[in-house]
């Protein structure tokens, strides 16, 4: 029961946190529930898988890469190349080459919004051509999601 508790917590942190592939995180927690409830794991062993997602969560905040999600945008779900900062900043480019950014939105969850200002686009795709050569240190002029 304390580790369901556990998973139920954490299972509300993702879907109200950091919109980056939420839909996998919460699959491994459901998973894991699922095992635990029809007692298809040792609770020993179920305790070290909790503890490992959450390990998987604390190195997310750690990590600056390019990846790919599908995200909603424009009406549709999009196949998109993801640029994560952290657990702070998440920017998008399209295979159109449309750029943009996730914005944390007044209900409290996220939304994907493309940038129409050029110097704006050019910084996002400036950030995914320095990762794209592994260039992870320096200097880099962003947009500020954050900013309303």
């Amino acid at each position: 029961p304390v580790l369901l508790t556990v998973l139920n917590d954490y299972k509300r942190h993702i879907q109200t946190g950091f919109p980056f592939k939420m839909e996998d995180r919460i699959k491994a927690i459901e998973d894991l529930e699922n095992n635990i409830t029809n007692q298809l794991v040792d609770p020993n062993k179920a305790a070290n898988q909790v503890w490992s997602l959450i390990e998987d969560e604390i190195r997310l905040s750690k990590e600056n890469g390019i990846y790919q999600q599908t995200i909603p945008l424009g009406g549709e779900r999009i196949l998109v190349d993801i640029a994560k900062l952290g657990t702070v900043f998440l920017f998008f480019q399209t295979r159109d080459s449309q750029v943009g950014m996730a914005k944390k939105a007044a209900d409290g969850g996220w939304r994907f919004e493309t940038v129409d200002n050029t110097s704006d686009a050019e910084r996002i795709k400036n950030l995914f051509d320095s990762l794209k050569k592994q260039i992870r240190q320096g200097y880099f002029e962003l947009p500020n999601p954050l900013r309303k």
